[in-house]
């Protein structure tokens, strides 16, 4: 069960689970996350984020800083990115049915290779030119 709830200025998402912690995370959008027992009152809850609050705005103001804009990637012959802390290069092939390939170190690995992950993350990442 997940709740919204504004504190001191702050949208928070709470997600009430089977622990016994509070717990608060701010994702890399921005977002305020809060873990909280079933049990837990929303009096307690509101406690625990407003004695956290300096700590929540040094961290939204971190990944302001970080994720400055959106990286967008043209899905031309070479472009470069990154998969699982590897580095591929994108390589279109002409004479495979307009599939995509991808090309590690001269290794072309053509789209039946290509896992879910990793075409899922394609299609995500690249806007068509």
């Amino acid at each position: 069960m997940t709740d919204v709830l504004i504190i001191d200025g702050i949208e928070c998402v709470i997600k009430r689970n089977g622990g016994t912690l509070l717990g608060i995370s701010v994702e890399r959008d921005g977002s305020v996350h809060v873990s909280a027992p079933q049990d837990a009152s929303t009096e307690a809850i509101k406690r625990y984020v407003s004695s956290k609050r300096l700590w929540i705005h040094q961290k939204i103001t971190y990944k302001r800083k970080t994720n400055k804009e959106e990286i967008h990637r043209e899905f031309v012959n070479g472009q470069g990115f990154l998969y699982l802390g590897k580095s591929y290069r994108l390589k279109l092939l002409k004479d495979y049915n307009d599939h995509l390939a991808v090309n590690k170190a001269n290794a072309a690995n053509r789209s039946p290779g290509l896992t879910p992950r990793l075409a899922a993350f394609l299609k995500s990442s690249w806007q068509p030119c």
